[in-house]
């Protein structure tokens, strides 16, 4: 059984004569990963070094060049200068050392290598704790499948900043549960995550809030 519509498309395509009309979603832990409660946020962002005030933007994927952790590097200093408490916060990586370096590198060329937050893995139990602490999380991969970690953020209550492509915008309605963003393009990721950083309380809880819902009815 397919996925997601996409696949079921391209079974569709394929197959020609045996059309497939039922969709099995991957699914993920609603109960665990849920809205964390205030001091547990407040602990896990003095532990990773966030102090009162400071902007968390949460790149959670794996710290590999498909994830375009650099895209969001270069979108950084046009997030400063409207939010210059943000700090960027993303996984130490043994994959592609080479990509870390690179994006090290970037940070101290563009000068806010000290705004930048790398982290050791985080446990299970962590996990809904951190996608609850973010004030912006992004996952701007240019390809992916069904993405477990936008579902679990979103069964969290956040809304993600999310990449235009197939396997997230069947998972994003931009505007209503979350953001959807170009991405390719740095100015694109800098102003999405200016519009969320600087969006009234009650729009970013009706975004959350549709976020989970979504979740738990798919």
């Amino acid at each position: 059984q397919p996925v997601s519509e996409q696949l079921r498309e391209g079974i569709v395509r394929l197959s020609g004569e045996h059309p497939v009309n039922e969709i099995w979603h991957w699914g993920i832990d609603a109960a665990h990963f849920s809205p964390a409660p205030p001091e547990r946020i407040a602990a896990l962002r003095s532990r990773l070094g966030f102090k009162d005030g400071e902007l968390m933007l949460f790149s959670p994927r794996a710290t590999e060049k498909l994830y375009h952790h650099h895209v969001l590097f270069e979108a950084f200093p046009a997030i400063l200068k409207q939010h210059p408490t943000a700090k960027i916060a993303l996984f130490k990586t043994t994959l592609e050392p080479d990509y870390e370096k690179e994006l090290r590198a970037t940070a101290e060329r563009l000068g806010f290598a000290g705004r930048v937050i790398w982290m050791d893995r985080l446990s299970y139990a962590d996990l809904p704790v951190a996608f609850s602490a973010a004030d912006a999380l992004l996952s701007i991969a240019w390809t992916d499948g069904t993405p477990m970690t936008v579902l679990e953020t979103m069964a969290c209550g956040q809304p993600v900043v999310g990449s235009d492509i197939p396997a997230v915008r069947a998972l994003i309605e931009d505007g209503v549960n979350g953001i959807i963003v170009d991405p390719w393009e740095a100015p694109s990721v800098a102003d999405c995550v200016n519009g969320l950083l600087s969006m009234t309380a009650l729009k970013r809880t009706a975004l959350g809030k549709e976020a989970r819902d979504f979740v738990l009815r798919t």
